[in-house]
């Protein structure tokens, strides 16, 4: 079993389909109803290396399943094992693992989705002899890997972070190059990708590694956000100026976001709204009145949209939505 080298920066990447094959040993499963099928494993690794030394533990958890149904699963395993010198039987080494991963999917359907988990990986590798000829190593993984399938093209950004001695890796979108971010010992990651309709993989990884000949004891805890989200969605509205300035959805057929004065704006001597800080509507006088309008907004770019309202008595109140790129 190969493992994931642990580093001390966070950073967005793409992996080519060899990396991620070494994110997790799973398999994924195949394509089904419902639109997310992941495994949910915990794998051990007890090695000795240069020696004639025996190693003996026990074997993997078997994996558990993760639709996105909205429930958590979790999956733990603890395993044991000792490595021997074949020419000193009381040349020996202990090793253990143990690892955890809990993981849930809301449904993935028109509105996004959010698949969110939390994983810790400990290993240790502790010779009984103050000098042995046996060099063992001990890896813990927590793994998670499958697929999904995108009715429509959406953005998925994904977020992890994690302390500790080892790392988390999380990836996802197309097998010939998906987002990732890789955050190790106390790091953090993120990373934003368009990805088109039609099946993605998944895959999650968290481990630490332990050897007598470094660090005997070794464990992380990492936490992970797959968040997809359709083209053009909006965040909440915010501002105080909600009751004179309604904000609605971003067209991404048009290129244009819907928006409006309410009665309330009679009471205003000026209303102007911005699209990314450049002025895309100015309203004041006998314009001032209840309507509906639009504001362009580029299709490649978010857009920031924000009224200014300023008040007759002098007072400036304000509202603003921010909307994802339509491509």
């Amino acid at each position: 079993m190969k493992y994931l080298s642990a580093r001390r920066s966070a950073a967005a990447l793409l992996v080519t389909p060899v990396a991620l094959a070494g994110l997790a040993a799973v398999p994924a499963p195949a394509l089904a109803a419902p639109n997310l099928s992941v495994a949910l494993q915990t794998q051990f690794d007890f090695d000795d290396d240069g020696a004639d030394c025996a190693v003996t533990f026990a074997d993997n958890a078997p994996s558990k399943s993760l639709t996105d149904n909205g429930a958590t699963v979790t999956q733990a395993w603890a395993d044991t094992g000792t490595s021997v010198s074949d020419g000193n039987p009381a040349d020996i080494t202990d090793v253990a693992a143990s690892t955890s991963i809990a993981m849930s999917a809301t449904p993935i359907g028109a509105a996004g989705a959010t698949i969110k988990g939390a994983a810790r990986a400990s290993a240790s590798a502790r010779p009984r002899l103050a000098t042995s000829v046996c060099k063992a190593d001990a890896r813990a993984q927590s793994t998670a890997s499958g697929t999904f399938v995108l009715a429509q093209p959406m953005w998925v950004t994904l977020s992890a972070q994690g302390s500790g001695h080892g790392a988390i890796q999380v990836a996802a979108g197309s097998m010939d190059g998906p987002a990732a971010v890789l955050a190790a010992d106390r790091g953090t990651g993120t990373a934003t990708a368009l990805l088109p309709a039609g099946p993605h993989i998944v895959s999650v990884l968290v481990g630490a590694h332990a050897t007598t000949v470094g660090r005997r004891a070794a464990s992380y805890s990492g936490s992970f956000t797959i968040r997809l989200a359709p083209l053009g969605e909006a965040s909440p509205v915010t501002g105080n100026g909600r009751s004179h300035v309604t904000l609605g959805a971003r067209s991404c057929t048009s290129n244009t976001v819907a928006a409006g004065l309410t009665g309330k704006v009679k009471k205003a001597k000026k209303v102007v709204v911005e699209v990314n800080g450049a002025k895309a509507a100015s309203f004041q006088g006998k314009k001032l009145k209840k309507r509906a309008f639009t504001v362009r907004a580029a299709s490649r770019s978010k857009a920031q949209v924000t009224a200014t309202i300023t008040l007759r008595n002098g007072r400036t109140v304000s509202v603003s939505r921010s909307y994802l790129p339509c491509s």
